[in-house]
């Protein structure tokens, strides 16, 4: 895991700048047991520059603890010391937790994608 987010760091900071920050959550023994990175980003449908949440991870059995809210706001803290007046991200539909998570904490559906299988469809 820690290989990949290094390469997901390094090409975004390649891409994007700097403009970004990933927060590590540790328990007290010091083991990692979670991170957000957020950075800046330019909405693709108001053109406006905003924090984006660009992953966002708790260990399982560091999930239902309050982990996840702590580095949402984490987060959101970032994007407001930055003057960012929105923040956002995406979630897969068939992620209820972190979907009722986002809910409680105010968060509200500005798109929806949608995605058809179409592996094994021919043209006629």
């Amino acid at each position: 895991m820690r290989d990949c987010i290094v390469e997901q760091i390094t090409k975004f900071r390649e891409y994007h700048g700097t403009a970004n920050q990933v927060f590590i959550a540790r328990d007290k023994i010091g083991d990692r047991v979670g991170f957000i990175w957020v950075s800046q980003s330019r909405s693709g449908f108001t053109s406006v520059v905003q924090a984006y949440i660009l992953n966002v991870y708790v260990t399982e059995g560091h999930r239902g603890k309050g982990l996840g809210h702590l580095l949402m706001s984490r987060a959101e803290d970032w994007a407001r010391e930055r003057n960012y007046t929105s923040i956002g991200l995406s979630v897969a539909a068939h992620n209820i937790s972190a979907i009722t998570l986002y809910e409680k904490l105010g968060y509200e559906t500005e798109t929806l994608r949608m995605f058809k299988d179409l592996d094994g469809l021919t043209a006629t």
